[in-house]
Order: structure tokens, then sequence, then C-alpha cells
């Protein structure tokens, strides 16, 4: 794939075959080979003219660094996709961004905060009109609440993932939900 790729001369061809290889690496658990692909990314993000498509790219990588122990830069990386996307008008892609800004506010030790973010995440995203489904900020919202011992709330949140991977008839948050439920009884 990379050979072909370069066989292009077009820098944005060689840019998304190297997120497509590092996200395969990643699903792979090949992480370190995988933040290489997205190094490679990542040096041509700035070039290109889609705004959206760099703060895509910003935020897949910014996990993958994270993973590697590249915290700040992870964050930072977050920061630039928020900005990216607010300026697109996606907002369920900077709510997104701020599931997983959570996520790693959450690694570092910060879950109060992290908690607060995904509350309002959730909030907002109710708000919203996309068809879009909730599970993921629920099942992050769960997570954290699991973490601070907040069992009630956590009940509620189970019951509030449940439904939605029931309506969208999605096992796997469905399944996550009902651990949890478990964990809290």
């Amino acid at each position: 794939a990379d050979s072909l790729a370069a066989k292009s001369g077009s820098r944005e061809v060689q840019s998304l075959t190297a997120k497509i290889l590092g996200s395969v690496l990643w699903m792979g658990w090949e992480h370190k080979q995988a933040l290489q692909q997205f190094e490679r990314v990542l040096e041509y993000v700035d070039e290109r003219d889609d705004p959206r498509a760099a703060a895509l790219s910003y935020h897949d990588a910014a996990f993958v660094l994270h993973i590697e122990g590249q915290r700040q830069r992870a964050f930072d990386l977050l920061d630039r996709a928020k900005t990216l996307f607010r300026t697109a008008g996606d907002d369920a892609w900077e709510l997104a961004v701020d599931n997983n800004l959570a996520f790693l506010m959450a690694s570092t030790g910060d879950i109060e905060a992290a908690d607060h973010v995904l509350s309002e995440v959730i909030a907002r995203f109710a708000t919203m009109t996309h068809g879009l489904p909730v599970e993921a900020f629920l099942e992050s919202r769960a997570y954290l609440l699991w973490r601070l011992g907040k069992y009630e709330a956590l009940l509620d949140v189970c019951d509030a993932l449940i439904t939605e991977a029931t309506r969208f008839s999605r096992s796997e948050p469905r399944i996550v939900g009902l651990l949890f439920r478990a964990e809290a009884l």
C-alpha cells in the first residue's frame, strides 16, 4: 500500500494510506507501529485544505499518542481538533473530541473533571437533532461513575445506555451497560 501511494505522487494519497495503515495497526494492538503511521499523517495534515479532515487526523492521532505515553501532545492535538470541528460547524464531532478529552483526563487522575465534561457532553448531545446514537458518551460516563463509586448515578446512566443500545440494535454497548449495572448492584 505504501509503495502504491508513493507512486501516486500525491501527498494526500500518502497521508490517507498512512491513516488507514495506522488504524489497522491500532486495531491489531500494534500501537508503536500505528504511531509511526500517524506521525506520517501529521506531517501532511496542515497542508490539506479540508479542516474537517485535518480535525479527524488530529483526533485519531491523539488517542495513539496517549496510549504511547505522549499525553501532553495528545491533549494538544485534541484541542486543535476541537477548534477545527467548531470552525467547521461539526457539533457532533466536537462532542466526540470532548468525550475522548474526558477519557484522557480520567486516565491522568482527574476523574471528577472528566465526569463534569461528560455530563455536559451528554446534555448538549441530547439537544441536537442528528439521529446519532449517544451510547459512546454514556459508556464513557458509566466507566467514570464506576471509578468514582457513584453507583446510584451509574444505575441511571446504565439504564439510558441499555435503552439507547437496544433502540439502535447494538449488542456491545448493551452488554457494557448490563455489566456496569451488575457492578453497581
